[in-house]
C-alpha cells in the first residue's frame, strides 16, 4: 500500500506541471483568425448613373465563395438588378465539393434600376461569404456601402417629327464616386 501512496504523491505534483505546459503551448498551437470585415474589406464606386463597382481586398491565406455574393438596395427608388460576376478559380472545398472562389480581390459591376427622383446615394447592401485556408468558414456575413451615384440630367431629344422632347440621360461623371467602409 505505501507504493500506492508514493505514486499518487508523484502525480499530485506532475499534474500542476503538466498543466502548466499545456497552457504554456496552447497559444502557439492556436490560429489567429481576421474579423471578417478584416479578411474581405468593401469598397463601392459608381461607374456611371445606373452601374456600380462593388470590389473585396481579400487578405492573404482567404478566399470568398463566387455563389454567396448578393446585392440589395436599401435606397428607395433604385434596385440593385443581376450582378456582371466575373470568372473564379475552382477550388475542391470538404463540404460543397468543388466551388468557385475568389483571391486576393474581386471586382462585381452591378447595374441599377434607377426611376427618376431616387436620389443620388446608393445604400448597397451585400451579403458575402469566405474562409480561412487554415480551416475556418464564417458564416454568411452582410456589409453595407453607402456609394454616390452621378445625377442624371435631361436632355433634349428628337421625336419623330424632329421636335425636342423631354429624356433623361446620365452627366458625364469627370471621375468614379467612391465609397468604403471603415477599417
Amino acid at each position: 500500500m505505501g507504493e500506492h501512496m508514493h505514486f499518487g504523491r508523484r502525480l499530485i505534483f506532475l499534474l500542476p506541471c503538466l498543466l502548466m505546459l499545456a497552457i504554456q503551448t496552447a497559444p502557439a498551437s492556436e490560429e489567429e483568425f481576421l474579423l471578417p470585415d478584416q479578411a474581405f474589406r468593401i469598397s463601392g464606386q459608381a461607374i456611371d448613373p445606373k452601374t456600380v463597382l462593388v470590389s473585396w481586398n481579400i487578405a492573404d491565406g482567404y478566399y470568398m465563395y463566387r455563389s454567396k455574393l448578393r446585392f440589395r438596395s436599401d435606397t428607395a427608388g433604385i434596385r440593385a438588378d443581376q450582378p456582371r460576376v466575373p470568372d473564379a478559380e475552382i477550388r475542391h472545398d470538404d463540404f460543397f465539393g468543388e466551388v468557385e472562389v475568389y483571391r486576393g480581390r474581386v471586382d462585381v459591376r452591378v447595374p441599377l434600376d434607377r426611376r427618376a427622383g431616387a436620389g443620388d446615394t446608393l445604400e448597397l447592401e451585400t451579403t458575402s461569404q469566405g474562409c480561412a485556408d487554415a480551416g475556418l468558414c464564417y458564416p454568411p456575413h452582410k456589409q453595407k456601402i453607402a456609394i454616390s451615384l452621378p445625377k442624371p440630367v435631361a436632355v433634349a431629344a428628337r421625336g419623330p417629327d424632329g421636335t425636342p422632347e423631354s429624356e433623361t440621360q446620365a452627366e458625364p461623371s469627370p471621375s468614379p464616386s467612391t465609397c468604403t467602409t471603415p477599417a
